[in-house]
């Protein structure tokens, strides 16, 4: 599984509202999700990381997956607001991953 085309280069969205997110890497055995915003192309993005609490930052694409982390393949991109009403349901993990590839 490839990372789509078209995520913005670290910083981009700093002054946007409500950026896409562009891919989901999930996590089954923590049950956490990261959400992609932006990307430099190599290993670092930013975005929404959804693990004790949620919170934005960074992360390392070669570290998820050297811990098991996978890029969910039903992603469809979305707006950041769209993923935090989601998770603000504070489902479990199935109902997650459900209320995701459908689309919220």
């Amino acid at each position: 599984m490839s990372l789509p085309p078209g995520i913005p280069p670290l910083y981009a969205t700093e002054q946007e509202p409500d950026p896409v997110v562009w891919a989901c890497y999930l996590h089954p055995r923590t049950r956490w999700a990261w959400f992609v915003l932006e990307y430099d192309g190599e290993r670092t993005f930013f975005g929404l990381v959804h693990g004790f609490a949620d919170e934005l930052g960074y992360f390392d694409r070669l570290e998820l997956e050297s811990v098991g982390a996978y890029l969910d393949p039903a992603w469809q991109p979305r707006p950041l607001s769209a993923v935090r009403a989601i998770l603000a349901k504070e489902c479990g993990y199935r109902e997650l991953t459900r209320h995701l590839a459908a689309g919220g």
